[in-house]
């Protein structure tokens, strides 16, 4: 039987705030059975003591000098094969966990050979060259690697070898050279690091041995995914951007069972751009109905193989109709960061969708290639693991905000923001927005209208949102929604002098004229309950209107996912957490939405690093007063008030106000 390489894939962990771990985990691709063979390297920062690893995984090969330090594991799958496969160290580290599967491998007898290692299993100096390998067997599928302490130099290795797995953080770089027909000599395998001198490293290879006997194993498709991105949700469907990679088409299969047998529909076909990704929007489903879905991959050879399953994704309930629903949102992600607390605690409130308010990264990119813009994104994606789970399992709704807009804090639109944009559109699945060059949009759930306006792309130094965008806007705050919640980058409540914006100012206090058009506008026109929510600010906030001088609207503000703590903009009527300090914070901010036909509750909380409630506010909308384009009236706690009048509950009285019940 012949061996056959399946994948490979690799999982980084960053230094930096909870970046090591002592569980470097990856999951298993979708298809594996019982007794697929991997082989599995752990790279780390300094000497690691293995702690625990999966039953069947056995030590192949461990450094016999430390910092850094690696270890290789044979691992054959047992008969029930596991989601996830974990390798522990005794203490945190930093490094890479990288793996290939092969398929047709001698369960008895996997080695017929090796592994062999440079320099006797020491980090030497500028020692590229694996040693030949003597193979016991014949067809054994030759496979290596090089350890490497820098995840940033460029590798490549000589023909007929192919890099699989190259990790960025400590290289436990992987490769195949494939299958030998005759036992012997395989020869050295030569290596090539960027900035090849003054650097250690550790290369080595091996030969795995072919079962005995049988036939060979059916042809697999060697499509692989790489990540997924959901968005653009409706009630009807959905779309998934996803990066594959040897796939020729890419389609979604949906269904309302974990097995995706039921109710199944299929996206259309794409066809994955020279960079991987595609974008595949499933249309044709139940509204308010979770769907799981899986990518259906075909490459060129036309053999197929599908992703493993995500989900389940719940469409949105019928435009117009009463629905509940709670969603979460933040902002503000250190570059590389491996902090996966907010993202994990949020997926696991159930979000029926997310929004990511901006500063996805922090390059402040001024390059003029969309390629380099696309990096920046994927390296993000790449890096963190509860990211990942989000984007993939809710359809999350990105918007930029300066860091990650390209140029530089702050600064105005220039060469970089058109490509920005490009890689912007080629990665995320952003909503269908009126015009080509920003990324603004609405989507109504049930009740709730979301508008989402562009602060960065439409720049300039007069304005925030150009003319254009502008005028749409005020188009969308007359529609007959009851509730509108705009959703932006940067605190609307914010009293500093204005700066000038021609010099990387960005806050809504340097648009003063545009800031009182704005407010004045909402104020006097807009129909039903406005609500702001945003980040950059690195705190959870909340304010009931009575800080709020343009147009009285309550706002809520959530942030850093991973950034240290800082406090702009304000006064908050329900204050700040932290209220001082620069920590390093982990935060998220959760929306609960209580629509009973009659009422909307819109609930904030901000939720700390330790997942603690903080800086709660609820507005109560009494639907039946709201009447469009004309005065409406809201309850306030127990008090009905005109908008003339306004009114909010503080649980004492009724304290003047311009919009809502906020109790």
């Amino acid at each position: 039987m012949a061996v056959q390489h399946l994948d490979a894939g690799f999982v980084d962990y960053e230094a930096g705030a909870a970046g090591a771990t002592t569980s470097f985990t990856f999951p298993l691709p979708a298809g594996t059975l019982p007794g697929d063979t991997f082989i599995v390297s752990l790279v780390t920062k300094d000497a690691h003591a293995i702690a625990s690893a999966p039953s069947d995984a056995t030590v192949i090969f461990t450094t016999t000098n430390t910092s850094p330090d690696m270890t290789l594991w044979v691992w054959q799958t047992p008969a029930e094969p596991p989601a996830t496969a974990v390798f522990a160290t005794s203490a945190p580290e930093e490094g890479s966990l990288s793996w290939m599967r092969f398929r047709g491998v001698d369960v008895a007898a996997p080695l017929a050979g090796g592994p062999v290692p440079a320099s006797a299993g020491t980090w030497e100096l500028d020692n590229h060259v694996a040693p030949t390998l003597m193979t016991t067997a014949d067809a054994a599928m030759v496979v290596g690697g090089l350890g490497l302490p820098s995840g940033s130099r460029a590798l490549t290795v000589e023909s007929p070898w192919t890099i699989v797995a190259d990790p960025q953080v400590r290289k436990g770089a992987l490769a195949v050279k494939g299958v030998q027909d005759v036992a012997g000599s395989t020869g050295a395998a030569r290596w090539t690091v960027g900035g090849n001198t003054g650097i250690r490293s550790l290369p080595w290879q091996a030969a795995l041995r072919p079962a005995p006997g049988g036939s060979d194993p059916d042809p697999v498709s060697q499509a692989a995914l790489i990540y997924s991105w959901v968005g653009a949700p409706a009630p009807d469907g959905f779309a998934v951007s996803c990066k594959t990679e040897l796939a020729a088409s890419v389609r979604v299969v949906a269904g309302t069972d974990a097995d995706l047998t039921a109710d199944v529909a299929y996206s259309a076909l794409a066809a994955p751009d020279g960079d991987g990704w595609s974008r595949c929007v499933v249309t044709g489903l139940d509204a308010s109905t979770p769907y799981y879905y899986a990518l259906e991959m075909t490459d060129a050879d036309g053999l197929s193989r599908l992703s493993a399953v995500a989900g389940p994704v719940a469409t949105l309930p019928a435009v117009g109709a009463p629905a509940s629903f709670g969603f979460g949102f933040g902002s503000c992600l250190e570059s590389g960061s491996t902090e996966t607390r907010a993202f994990t605690r949020m997926l696991a409130r159930g979000p029926l969708l997310a929004f990511h308010l901006g500063d996805f990264h922090y390059a402040d990119n001024t390059s003029i290639s969309q390629a380099s813009h696309r990096v920046d994104m994927e390296a993000q994606i790449a890096a963190n693991s509860g990211l990942r789970a989000l984007l993939a399992n809710v359809p999350v709704i990105p918007v930029k905000s300066d860091h990650d807009v390209g140029g530089g804090n702050g600064v105005l639109p220039g060469a970089w923001t058109a490509p920005n944009l490009a890689a912007f559109k080629q990665v995320a699945p952003l909503l269908s927005s009126p015009v080509a060059d920003a990324n603004y949009g609405t989507l109504v759930v049930g009740r709730v209208k979301f508008i989402v306006t562009d602060h960065r792309y439409l720049r300039t130094a007069t304005s925030m949102m150009g003319a254009a965008q502008k005028a749409w806007f005020k188009s969308e705050l007359v529609t007959d929604e009851p509730v509108k919640i705009w959703v932006m980058d940067s605190p609307w409540v914010n009293h500093d002098a204005p700066l000038d914006t021609t010099d990387a100012n960005d806050k809504w206090s340097d648009y003063p004229d545009e800031h009182e058009e704005l407010g004045a506008y909402i104020a006097a026109s807009a129909v039903g309950q406005v609500i702001g929510i945003h980040g950059d600010m690195h705190a959870l906030a909340s304010d009931d209107g009575s800080n709020n001088d343009w147009g009285g609207f309550p706002t809520f503000n959530a942030a850093p996912f991973d950034k240290r703590a800082s406090i702009k903009g304000g006064p908050w009527s329900e204050g700040t957490y932290p209220s001082s300090g620069t920590a390093q914070s982990y935060q998220y901010g959760w929306v609960d939405v209580t629509d009973d036909g009659t009422d909307i509750t819109v609930a904030y909380t901000g939720y700390d690093s330790s997942n603690a409630a903080r800086v709660p506010l609820s507005v109560v909308v009494d639907t039946t007063q709201v009447q469009p384009e004309s005065p409406w009236f809201v309850w306030g706690g127990s008090v009905l008030s005109p908008l003339a009048l306004g009114g909010v509950w503080d649980g004492a009285g009724l304290v003047p106000a311009r919009f809502g019940g906020v109790v």
